[in-house]
């Protein structure tokens, strides 16, 4: 019984030792008045614990003025001590029950617990943390949101634990109304998700630029912004909440593998971007630090895999060997961009402005990491970071744009000057061929005519013609017959006077009956004339369909329309013949439609081109009447 006295006693004088400790002005409580916002600086106390501290070991350790003050809203230990407790004390000094939100906006806690002060002991009231499921915190949310309800008048005590392993442990620290909690959050969430949704277009726009260009700088872009995307979302818990949720452990690896991720695809788009402007050792160093960082994520997969981490010493000794590696890399990227604005590549000068700012945001968030700096809380990579990278990503994605509308230009530019070179080369044939007509239709008049007409001349000289010759006369007229249809089929004569109907009538009118097929022109509209060298062109290309049919189709009937519309001479030969493979002009049906398809596209005509087997063969050719550019073929149907 005595012994039970004794204990009792003891526990008595604790507790009135730490009421009147909790009493003292060096550890003043946090008034709530009628503001939203509460003023923390000075009013929080955390304690570092580099062993497996008990919370009533920790509340002895605020008995004898172990915690100390922060100044600060944040407490940032860097890669100190694995533990942190924090102490609150709250008092409500309204006449109205309030409801507060003491969050703390660092994501990447492993283990975090809330305690509620209730004497000499603490009453454990929740255990989350980033190796935890998203449900495990008070309230379903990317930060580490407590919900606290104090009646008027009330005064309460909470003692936080936080746990990082082997890495820099920050906890910055906010409390407010709930109703303001939630304002804040709802726009807060608004503007991560069109923050996503515009990263999400730039990736696929530069997808999409990748797939039309077949240029890997596109692509290679595209990558970037999407591992970027990822890191923010990491280190918002976005990524935790709502990508990764059920690998809570995957949480800790994730900022490091899209960093360097990140880090190494910008180095391959500044290498990609300089092209040949940077020298070659420039560039060699620029790919060497890419396939560095790519050899840098192997200990964090291995960690990974094996569910380990190394012990501080280390893995401080690990991030720094790796900050540094990042920012002589940061070093040399900049010193790339530079060489090539000297060399005159001006590409290299707007995207090093571009991504100037990031690259700086970047620098001093990782010197604040590694303990070098002290940065404020609102100098967290995810504000001044996501800032940075919306206005780098909006430069480069107006730069990119920029390139894509020059390269269209040029694409065009050349599409045209291809499709004149290739108007130029048509032109050239068809005159060529022409010439070469003229020359053969004179020689055919000039030469073997003249030559016909003396033999004929000597025939009939001749005083007493023994048999046979009347039939070599005859055969001879016949050949000189030839001979002028030969010459007047390659150069007709009469197109000035005639045009393409009156000379087409002609020859349609020679052709009607030969070989068994009846031959029949029709013409509708009110006639328009060609140039005459284009009405040449059109007559040959009717004269080649009007062969086909003549020696392959073995048809019964052929016509030939000529239809005048206001803006176009619409040409049709139709026949019941046997009829051709479905083949394009310009790739099959033999050298005739070739040609045929070849004239078409010197006219900027439209040719389309029908046949079935056993259903005979229907040819339009659509030739407008002013000159217009060459399309790229015919349209087979």
């Amino acid at each position: 019984m005595s012994r039970f006295f004794r204990r009792l006693l003891r526990w008595a004088l604790w507790v009135g030792a730490f009421g009147r400790l909790a009493a003292q002005p060096g550890y003043p409580p946090v008034v709530v008045g009628e503001g939203p916002d509460f003023d923390l600086a000075g009013r929080v106390h955390y304690l570092t614990d580099w062993g497996e501290m008990t919370p009533r070991q920790a509340l002895q350790r605020l008995q004898t003025g172990g915690f100390a003050v922060s100044q600060r809203r944040v407490i940032d230990l860097g890669y100190g001590a694995p533990n942190c407790w924090v102490y609150l004390r709250i008092q409500n000094a309204t006449a109205r029950r309030r409801h507060l939100i003491f969050s703390i906006s660092h994501e990447n806690i492993n283990l975090l617990r809330q305690y509620r002060v209730v004497g000499s002991g603490a009453e454990r009231l929740v255990s989350t943390g980033d190796h935890l499921p998203v449900t495990t915190r008070p309230l379903d949310h990317r930060h580490y949101a407590f919900p606290l309800l104090l009646e008027p008048g009330e005064t309460q005590a909470y003692l936080f634990f936080a746990n990082k392993r082997r890495d820099f442990l920050f906890i910055p620290m906010q409390l407010t109304e709930r109703a303001r909690f939630e304002a804040q959050e709802r726009l807060n969430y608004a503007l991560h998700g069109g923050f996503s949704g515009v990263l999400l277009f730039v990736v696929v726009f530069s997808a999409a630029l990748w797939l039309r260009f077949r240029e890997a700088l596109y692509g290679t872009f595209s990558l970037y912004v999407l591992c970027v995307g990822l890191s923010m979302l990491a280190s918002s818990g976005l990524g935790l909440e709502y990508v990764w949720g059920h690998w809570p452990r995957f949480n800790d690896h994730t900022r490091s593998w899209f960093t360097l991720l990140w880090e190494a695809l910008l180095l391959r788009f500044t290498r990609q971007l300089l092209g040949a402007s940077a020298p070659r050792p420039t560039l060699l160093a620029l790919r060497g630090a890419e396939w560095g960082h790519y050899l840098l994520l192997l200990p964090f997969v291995g960690f990974y895999a094996l569910n380990t981490l190394p012990d501080g010493g280390t893995m401080r000794a690990l991030s720094a060997c790796i900050e540094t590696f990042r920012y002589g890399s940061l070093v040399l990227l900049v010193y790339a961009c530079l060489q090539g604005v000297r060399r005159g590549n001006a590409a290299s000068g707007y995207f090093l402005g571009a991504t100037s700012f990031f690259l700086f945001i970047t620098l001093l968030s990782g010197l604040g990491r590694l303990g070098v700096l002290a940065l404020p809380v609102f100098f967290g990579p995810v504000n001044l970071g996501a800032v940075a990278f919306v206005v780098e990503i909006a430069l480069l994605s107006f730069g990119l744009i920029i390139r894509y509308y020059a390269l269209h230009q040029q694409r065009n530019r050349l599409e045209q000057e291809l499709a004149h070179s290739r108007q130029e080369a048509r032109e050239r044939v068809i005159q060529a061929e022409e010439d070469e007509r003229r020359r053969i239709a004179r020689d055919l008049h000039d030469d073997l005519g003249n030559l016909l007409a003396a033999i004929r001349f000597a025939l009939e000289r001749v005083p007493d013609p023994p048999p046979g010759v009347d039939e070599a006369r005859r055969m001879l007229m016949q050949a000189t017959r030839n001979v002028r249809a030969i010459s007047h089929n390659l150069m007709p004569s009469e197109f000035e006077r005639f045009g393409l109907a009156g000379v087409l009538s002609e020859s349609v009118r020679k052709l009607d009956g030969l070989h068994g097929t009846r031959f029949q022109l029709v013409q509708a509209g009110t006639p328009q004339r060609l140039e005459l060298s284009r009405e040449l062109v059109v007559f040959r290309m009717i004269s080649e369909l009007l062969t086909n049919v003549v020696r392959h189709a073995q048809a019964q009937s052929a016509f030939v329309q000529l239809v005048y519309r206001p803006d176009c001479l619409c040409v049709m030969v139709e026949d019941d013949g046997r009829g051709l493979a479905a083949e394009p002009p310009a790739t099959g049906g033999g050298i005739g439609l070739q040609n045929v398809s070849s004239r078409a596209q010197y006219l900027g005509a439209r040719l389309v081109a029908e046949s079935r087997v056993g259903q005979g063969t229907t040819v339009v050719i659509e030739v407008p009447y002013n000159p217009m550019p060459a399309p790229d073929g015919p349209t087979p149907q």
